[in-house]
């Protein structure tokens, strides 16, 4: 199969992995260069990951895949796009539904402000919670399932008993068993109520760009933790390092600064309110430091449980650990904003 085909069928190769690994230097732990790093620029690379993590296809070349795979370190670029494309959804389909909602209410009522009390908090929370699901729904979507995929094979790989030969035939394996489903359903609908909690346009808007782009940084992170397989993810794993780790850390505490001054500066504008002072900034600066430290963290735990159930990282892992940082760092940025309010 053709580096080319790797790039239009990524499913097919992404989680590859295997038992028996290349010996990069080192047996786990962040590692350094082990294949050769000539790839191409910084665009091809951009233009690969993006090809590889959304449903957009674009036209790869060799060169462009060895330069993603040594760059792994862009993938929080990846991350804010996909955000932006999945906040645009949301906005569009929750505004139809909340003029839809209004329009039914004043057939019935007669008056939309009818809606009040329980039965207002009660409309509210369902309207909070199918623009959680239509969110996650929407991520799902403009990232083909791909990570989603990666989680059910994780879940399946963790559960079951035995040695990492067991472990590695159920990761593998095409079906999905109970551990796969119970870890996916757990995790999505984890998601969407922590989606859900935020009625703040501005500040929904950070959650979800600024969510992707650090469960992304959190992929970088297991990839530099962990013990190269083969396939495509095994060349990620094999060339992303501590040096990485840092420019992908340092990437997305950049990019997550920008979008909150964006919309902070918009929200000034609409509203006439400041965020840059008082709780909000202070819910701004938690948000960020903990998304930080909560990617790394998340990342270097599954690279860990992997290396030792599995004796690699894959792209199921990678995709693991994509979908499992969602949750965690969202829970965090919630946590941050009970903080700030203290």
């Amino acid at each position: 199969m053709s580096r080319d085909s790797e790039i239009d069928n990524p499913d097919d190769n992404y989680d590859d992995g295997r038992f028996e690994h290349e010996d990069s230097g080192q047996d786990q732990g962040v590692h350094g260069d082990g294949v050769s790093s000539k790839g191409g620029s910084i665009l091809d690379a951009l233009k690969a990951l993006v090809s590889f993590f959304t449903i957009i296809k674009l036209n790869v070349d060799e060169e462009g895949i060895r330069s993603a795979n040594k760059n792994l370190y862009l993938a929080p670029v990846i991350g804010a796009f996909i955000g932006i494309l999945a906040l645009i959804v949301t906005i569009v389909a929750m505004g139809m539904l909340n003029y839809g909602a209004g329009v039914v209410i004043e057939d019935v009522w007669g008056d939309p402000k009818i809606v009040k009390g329980g039965l207002g908090t009660l409309f509210m929370t369902a309207l909070g919670i199918v623009g959680g699901a239509i969110t996650i729904a929407s991520i799902f979507i403009i990232t083909k399932f791909l990570h989603f995929d990666g989680l059910a094979d994780f879940g399946d790989g963790m559960v079951v008993s035995g040695d990492k030969e067991d472990h590695v035939r159920a990761l593998k394996d095409t079906h999905i068993g109970a551990g796969g489903i119970g870890l996916a359903l757990i995790v999505t609908l984890l998601a969407v109520a922590l989606y859900s909690g935020s009625s703040l346009l501005f500040a929904t808007a950070f959650i979800i760009v600024g969510t992707e782009i650090f469960v992304k940084n959190a992929m970088v992170s297991a990839a530099s933790f962990g013990v190269p397989g083969n396939g495509m993810a095994g060349d990620q794993v094999r060339l992303t390092n501590g040096s990485s780790l840092m420019k992908s850390t340092l990437i997305s505490i950049v990019l997550a600064s920008v979008l909150a001054l964006i919309l902070g500066s918009m929200g000034y504008i609409i509203t006439d309110v400041s965020i840059f002072g008082g709780r909000s900034l202070l819910w701004l600066i938690l948000s960020l430091i903990l998304s930080a430290v909560t990617s790394i963290g998340v990342g270097a735990l599954m690279a860990r449980m992997a290396n030792k159930n599995f004796g690699f990282v894959n792209g199921d892992v990678l995709g693991a650990t994509n979908e499992i940082a969602r949750v965690a760092i969202l829970f965090m940025i919630s946590f941050a904003w009970v903080i700030s309010q203290l």
